[in-house]
């Protein structure tokens, strides 16, 4: 038996679009404007990114990290 294992942060292909639309998305479902820029998102935990714009709520911080 082989595992391979991937890493698909940016090495071997570029996931920032992908993840960049769903952060989007999940603002855009709760009523909030996203931040202009989403790159620091990438590879960080979503609860911490969406902490201070969801005003640290944890039901809402975890609407959207769902």
């Amino acid at each position: 038996m082989t595992l391979c294992l991937f890493d698909l942060d940016g090495t071997l292909i570029d996931s920032e679009p992908g993840i960049t639309a769903c952060i989007r998305y999940a603002f855009d479902k709760l009523g909030v404007p996203a931040p202009a820029d989403l790159r620091p998102w990438t590879g960080s935990l979503l609860r911490h990114g969406f902490a201070a714009p969801l005003g640290h709520g944890a039901k809402r911080i975890e609407g959207a990290v769902d």
